[in-house]
């Protein structure tokens, strides 16, 4: 299962339907704060999350929740593996949030329904069922 967490309708939309059409189930949050309590209640069944960086009113809730989830006490919820989703994003600036919030991998907006797949298997805890 995967968790996607963008605000955006259709963004949300499409990333259901291509990680549908990939083999995993998907579910999308449209606020950190719904992604949160999901991750809590049921982290451990969530092999991937794809986070939008740009979420909320000061454009860093995706960095707040990657925040949140690596506090989270229970190893098996904490260490999720996390992705950004973002356009306009420079690797060195990426590296420097990826270091201290142990992201996995940058998924730039625009991405191609090929290029998902490939983060999602690259990326994933553990393989699609």
């Amino acid at each position: 299962m995967i968790l996607v967490l963008d605000d955006d309708g259709l963004v949300s939309t499409l990333l259901d339907q291509l990680i549908r059409d990939g083999g995993d189930a998907c579910e999308i949050s449209a606020t950190v704060e719904d992604a949160y309590r999901r991750v809590l209640e049921r982290g451990e069944v969530f092999a991937l999350g794809l986070i939008d960086l740009r979420i909320g009113e000061d454009n860093r809730g995706g960095l707040r929740l990657a925040e949140m989830i690596r506090g989270i006490a229970d190893p098996t919820k904490a260490d999720l593996p996390l992705m950004l989703m973002t356009g306009g994003m420079d690797f060195v600036a990426f590296a420097d949030l990826a270091s201290g919030l142990r992201l996995s991998g940058l998924l730039s907006k625009p991405f191609s329904p090929d290029g998902l797949a490939q983060a999602i298997k690259r990326y994933r805890r553990f393989p699609a069922f």
